[in-house]
């Protein structure tokens, strides 16, 4: 109990938040994620379900191919700060994103959203989430968030 006690007291203190399902849809749609590029609502909540379970404060650390440097992967979307985001070690202005990583982990998915449209534009598109090309891609959405009032 005096875990699950601390726990919830770092998550309210760091404005981290572990989303449900529709309520990640909702705040999507809000936000023009919906038909963004050509892919609907489903495979975004899908992309972020895979890479992050929903949590702000997921954060992944690997190796870079090479092992020449450390990667590390933030926030709902787990988007890296080898291009994508910055921080204290690398700040090359926050990176593409324009868009600190600490920014990413709090419970306001509006800088995240914006990153992520931004990913979706370059490069390889939404198939840059390694999760969506394994777990998204080709899956019919149609009643993926039916239950979800949006």
């Amino acid at each position: 109990m005096k875990t699950f006690v601390a726990l919830s007291l770092l998550l309210t203190a760091t404005g981290a938040v572990i989303f449900e399902k529709c309520e990640v849809g909702k705040i999507f749609k809000e936000n023009g994620l919906d038909g963004y590029l050509g892919y609907n609502l489903g495979d975004w909540v899908c992309l972020v379900d895979n890479e992050s379970g929903f949590n702000t404060i997921k954060t992944v650390f690997h190796w870079t191919e090479y092992m020449t440097r450390k990667v590390t992967k933030y926030g709902i979307f787990q988007i890296s700060d080898d291009k994508w985001c910055g921080n204290s070690d690398n700040y090359v202005p926050y990176r593409r994103c324009r868009v600190s990583c600490d920014s990413l982990m709090d419970g306001d998915l509006t800088d995240d959203i914006r990153c992520a449209k931004y990913i979706a534009t370059t490069e390889n598109g939404i198939e840059t989430w390694l999760s969506w090309r394994k777990y998204c891609k080709g899956v019919n959405f149609n009643h993926f968030l039916d239950n979800c009032q949006l």
